[in-house]
Parts: C-alpha cells; structure tokens; sequence
C-alpha cells in the first residue's frame, strides 16, 4: 500500500462547517458528524470521494482515502442525505437560474431560437402555460346484477315498482334449492346388448352351397382339360404340362372332398 498522503486539494476548496442553529432534514441528521461534513463537501466543492473524506476529517494515505471514500459514497444512508441536500442547493440556486433565462431572452445578439425557448421558460414558470386540450373517453361496464341493482335504487328513487320495469324474474331475489336431474328414458344410459349370432344354414342352403361347389370343380377340371389340349399341340412342353395337370386335379379333389366334408 502506498504512503503517499493527500495534501492537495483542489483550488479554492474549503470545508463549511454547520451551524448549531442549521435546520438539517432527516437523512442528514441520522448521519454521524464526519458523514455529515463528507456530503457537504461533495456537494459544495465537487471534489472526489477521497478528497471529500479528507476535509471530512479522515486520515490515512491516498489508499486508505480512496477506500474511505469510496465506501461513504456508497453508504445507502450518505446517497440519502446528498440527495436530500442537493434539493436543497438546486432550489436555493433557482434565482441564479431565472435570472440566465432572462438574460437570455433579453439579449438581442443570442440566437432568436433560443431567445424563443428561453421566453417561453419564462412562460411556462410564470403560470402562463400554453392551454392544451385532452380528450379522456371513460367506459364503465356494468354486469347484469350490478345493472338491476341501479334499475332497482332510480325506480325507488322515482316511486315506481321495480317489477314493472324488470318483471319478477329480476326484481324477485333467487330461491336457494337443491335440485336433481330426472331421467325419463334410461336408454342413453343403458348398455345396448349384443346381438345375436346368425341362425345356422338349412338343410335347402348346404344343398345350393354344395351344388355351388361342384360346379366350380366342373370348372376347373375344364379349364384343365383345354390347356392340355393346348399343350398337347407342343411336344416339349407336354411332359410338363401333364405334371402340372396332375397337380391341379389333385388340387381340385383334396378342395372337393374339404367342402363335402365341411357341408356334413
């Protein structure tokens, strides 16, 4: 840490101090005196925060200054209290200001722009505002209970019976009743039962199916019969067409003799 010590300030840095007599507000009369003196000095000199800890009464190197310094500034009670005082400085300087705008709008070399803005600062601090105009559109809604009871408290206010104008369904307050739902066809809540099987085939059906049957072997064993005759035309391929022959014959029987069994 360096030793250097802070033994300048800046020129025409003072420290006021406070009068017993001073009226201070609240942020500041919860400071302790050295925190006190630490605002004033900021505000009054604009110094920085080691500096201001310096003529607050701090002592220390330039380190031990900074961090001085640095944590007053920071302290939520220190803010409060600067802001509280500089309030106080900013409206005790408000003369200074009104008399810079004055100038302003009274000198005739300032730019006639800013001698406008600064007329109608002038203006405006005065209580001579510009007059604007706003236009408010207010909506209020009322809902259906809240709309009877205003029906009900003008009609009263009238002399005239609230029934008249709302009919009994409004102006008569609500019955408090339990109710039960009555059903009087159980078929919505009833499980539809399931159907029945199909009757089984009469002895006149298994005929049509067998008959039905044969005739489709008949049918198959002539289209076998004409491809033979075809293939017969074709020596290479006759061997082959008879093993096949055969196997669709077989085929045919073996399908015959499933249906008559499954007929009895």
């Amino acid at each position: 840490m360096s030793d250097t010590k802070i033994t300048a300030t800046p020129k025409g840095l003072a420290l006021y101090q406070i009068d017993a007599d001073a009226k201070l507000g609240p942020a500041m009369n919860a400071l302790a005196p050295r925190m006190r003196q630490f605002v004033l000095a900021k505000l009054q000199t604009g110094c920085s925060n080691a500096a201001a800890a310096q003529l607050a009464g701090y002592a220390g190197n330039a380190d031990v200054l900074k961090a001085q310094g640095w944590k007053l500034a920071h302290d939520d009670r220190v803010q409060a209290a600067m802001l509280e005082e500089a309030r106080k400085y900013i409206r005790d300087s408000s003369v200074m200001a009104i008399d810079i705008i004055i100038e302003i709008a009274r000198n005739p070399e300032v730019d006639p722009k800013d001698r406008l803005k600064a007329a109608v600062e002038l203006l405006n601090r005065g209580g001579l505002n510009a007059v604007s105009e706003h236009k408010v559109t207010v909506e209020r809604t009322l809902d259906d209970e809240a709309l009877v009871e205003r029906v009900k408290m003008f009609a009263g206010r009238l002399g005239i019976d609230a029934t008249k104008l709302l009919g009994r369904a409004f102006s008569e307050p609500p019955v408090d009743a339990d109710f039960a739902e009555v059903v009087d066809d159980l078929s919505d809540i009833l499980i539809a039962p399931p159907e029945p099987p199909p009757p089984p085939p009469t002895s006149a059906e298994l005929s049509e199916i067998a008959a039905a049957g044969a005739a489709r072997a008949d049918a198959d064993r002539a289209a076998v019969v004409a491809n033979a005759e075809k293939a017969a035309a074709n020596p290479n391929v006759a061997r082959a067409f008879a093993e096949q022959i055969g196997r669709e014959l077989e085929w045919t029987a073996r399908r015959s003799q499933q249906e008559s069994d499954d007929e009895n």
